[in-house]
């Protein structure tokens, strides 16, 4: 996601992004950084909270 929004910015330098929430919010791309987190060593390192992924 990073790239592509990098991508649209460098093409359109007078390019808004409005809906980023939206982006961000989507089930895919939920679903893609979770497994990206998940599959990380440090998922299993339990946080400040006590929790591991």
């Amino acid at each position: 996601m990073q790239t592509k929004l990098h991508h649209w910015a460098t093409a359109d330098p007078g390019r808004r992004f409005d809906d980023l929430f939206n982006l961000v919010h989507d089930p895919a791309t939920l679903t893609m950084a979770f497994a990206r987190v998940a599959g990380n060593q440090g998922a299993r390192t339990p946080g400040v909270d006590g929790l591991t992924v």
